[in-house]
């Protein structure tokens, strides 16, 4: 899948063995993320950032209707997010924390991170009139 390469280059800098990151890979994928994230259909993915769809209208509404009103679906970034496990989103040492995270707390930290980032840009989404 597009998007495990991204892990796989991850763990291979962080790690070092190939056989070691085989191993995490695996595990990351079967047993860390959710179900079918990485299957023909994308099920997963497609659930989860519907999930997030729904986390924003209820935690983060004028996000959520920012959102909405430029047009922005959720799939515009939080598979790609949620895919590459923030690999290709935040610097080195802080996707290394969210992947300690994940590792330790499961899928649930994808949603954290996102709520998070989402957040944290919220001011600046409420001047925006577009987007590109």
């Amino acid at each position: 899948c597009q998007s495990m390469n991204n892990l796989a280059g991850l763990l291979l800098l962080a790690v070092g063995d190939e056989e070691e990151v085989f191993w995490l890979l695996v595990a990351l994928v079967e047993r860390v993320l959710p179900d079918c994230y990485y299957s023909d259909e994308l099920t997963g993915v497609t659930t989860d950032v519907e999930v997030l769809d729904s986390l924003l209208e209820h935690h983060l509404r004028t996000v959520y209707d920012k959102l909405k009103e430029t047009e922005v679906p959720a799939t515009a970034y939080a598979a790609r997010w949620f895919m590459c496990a923030y690999v290709n989103v935040l610097s080195g040492r802080s996707v290394m924390r969210v992947w300690d995270c994940l590792f330790f707390d499961g899928p649930v930290v994808l949603f954290r991170i996102a709520l998070a980032l989402l957040k944290a840009v919220e001011g600046e989404l409420g001047q925006v009139t577009e987007m590109d």
